[in-house]
């Protein structure tokens, strides 16, 4: 929500959140990692508003918000295989040794900046149907993992939490 000081600028605070599932695989060079997992992610922070009207129906609404990104993997299984494509396998290049990792969770939490803009038209002066986009942007330099026996450990590992996502609905202005 958003409280605005003047015509067309204003503050308030902007909560957003995700979830979703995935998997891929990533290579390199004689290794290659396979994974899955469910991700959910928290956005909290900030914000700063403008909105700009074009005639008395149509309105670009904007806003910038830095907060605090919560971002969690559950359920998380990955496989690393070293591949082994030396002469001796000439007759199976693809000589795989797999190692299998998994953890119930991993979540983190980070300084992340969140960018929206859309469109939107007015029905009444209360109520107004709009579209967006909107980009979140974050990384994480260490994760706290839990295995599947309960046991806790710090992950020294970067990662990137990049969300860019397309919204519409009814606005409502109080």
């Amino acid at each position: 929500g958003a409280y605005f000081l003047t015509k067309n600028y204003g503050v308030g605070l902007k909560y957003h959140f995700y979830s979703g599932n995935g998997d891929g695989d990533l290579y390199n060079g004689d290794k290659a990692v396979s994974c899955e997992f469910d991700e959910t992610t928290h956005f909290i922070g900030a914000s700063l508003h403008g909105r700009w009207f074009l005639g008395t129906r149509w309105e670009i609404p904007v806003n910038i918000s830095v907060g605090n990104v919560h971002n969690k993997l559950s359920d998380y299984h990955e496989a690393v295989f070293y591949i082994d494509n030396t002469e001796f396998f000439e007759y199976n290049n693809d000589y795989r040794v797999p190692r299998f990792y998994s953890r119930y969770d991993m979540t983190c939490n980070a300084i992340g900046i969140m960018f929206a803009a859309g469109i939107r038209y007015r029905i009444i002066p209360a109520i107004a149907i709009g579209i967006y986009a909107d980009g979140m942007f974050s990384g994480a330099k260490k994760q706290m993992a839990t295995d599947y026996a309960g046991k806790s450990i710090d992950i020294d590992v970067s990662r990137k939490m990049n969300k860019i996502g397309f919204s519409g609905g009814l606005d409502f202005s109080f």
